[in-house]
């Protein structure tokens, strides 16, 4: 005992207090949405960061939904080993109920996240490529500019193949 009535704290012991309290706050990375939230921001993803932070958290949800039915199906396994008792729903019965809703919860947020991933693959529509017909709206070259043209023009020419008739 310390003068205070506090016992000293050996490394190990503040080790495992500082692990316990470090690893639930890197655990606790996944965002988490309100019905209402994740259905606002399901109707207003419209840029890319919007989408890939849907499909991002869509993905993490299925991966802790396939976690789940994992443990269940684990559960299931052992219980139907074991000769139980004549009463239903057993044990069994209700690990397989929860492993075969969570699989559908998974699915489910699999087919959301490919939802997403898919509309990050497709062309941004508000994106317009200029062709060289368009350029005309563009602010006058300076004579520095026209000059490098007209030599990039020059050396593109040389470098051609010439052309037989």
């Amino acid at each position: 005992m310390n003068f205070h009535g506090f016992r000293r704290v050996s490394g190990a012991e503040l080790a495992v207090c500082l692990f316990s309290l470090v690893v639930p706050a890197t655990a606790q990375k996944h965002i988490s949405y309100s019905r209402s939230e994740l259905r606002k921001a399901m109707r207003e993803a419209s840029t890319a960061d919007q989408c890939r932070t849907l499909a991002t958290w869509f993905r993490e949800e299925e991966a802790t939904f396939r976690g789940k039915a994992a443990a269940e199906d684990r559960d299931y396994e052992l219980y139907n080993r074991m000769p139980g008792p004549s009463k239903y729903p057993t044990r069994a019965d209700t690990a397989r109920a929860f492993r075969d809703y969570y699989f559908s919860k998974a699915n489910q947020m699999a087919a959301l996240a490919d939802r997403y991933e898919t509309q990050l693959a497709q062309p941004d529509p508000s994106y317009r490529h200029v062709t060289a017909n368009e350029s005309s709206a563009d602010p006058p070259l300076s004579q520095n500019e026209r000059m490098l043209l007209e030599r990039i023009e020059r050396i593109e020419q040389q470098l051609a193949p010439p052309k037989t008739p």
